[in-house]
């Protein structure tokens, strides 16, 4: 059965290799790869303190995910 939504997907526009990330889009991939990479094991509860602390992310960015 088919899941009816109220409000069109968004979709994610791909930025060209040559356009700069912002900072939330920094800090999305920096936990993206540390993920992935196992370095954050799954399960994880991802602290705000301890996430800026290891990649020099700051408050709004981390907040922004």
């Amino acid at each position: 059965m088919p899941v009816l939504r109220s409000e069109p997907m968004k979709s994610k526009a791909i930025k060209p290799h040559s356009a700069k990330l912002t900072k939330t889009e920094t800090a999305h991939l920096a936990i993206k790869r540390a993920i992935l990479h196992c370095e954050i094991p799954e399960g994880t509860f991802l602290s705000e303190s301890a996430i800026m602390k290891r990649d020099g992310i700051g408050r709004t960015p981390f907040r922004s995910l």
